[in-house]
């Protein structure tokens, strides 16, 4: 099967706990010159994955990176969907 280049990392990221995601995240190391390249492919991983956004419904997910050095490190926090911007908590499940 034909795998896409980021799409690993979108899949490690999505299948960690969801404090781990929020916390420590997924990091790679790579050339500062591709990290904006390397956002743009793992965000639209998250976009096409259809199955995520319907499995975390009606809450929803927004990927951040940031960047140290050549490190890019991918952290996903996910959000109520009651229409409000706050992050789930314990209460909320």
């Amino acid at each position: 099967m034909f795998t896409r280049q980021y799409e690993e990392i979108w899949h490690k990221l999505k299948n960690l706990p969801r404090d781990e995601a929020e916390k420590k995240g997924v990091s790679i190391v790579a050339n500062k010159a591709h990290h904006r390249r390397i956002a743009k492919a793992v965000r639209k991983e998250k976009w096409m994955d259809l199955v995520f956004k319907l499995e975390i419904e009606p809450a929803h997910a927004i990927l951040y990176h940031t960047r140290s050095g050549s490190i890019l490190t991918f952290i996903l926090v996910r959000y109520s969907g009651i229409g409000t911007h706050r992050q789930i908590t314990v209460d909320d499940l």
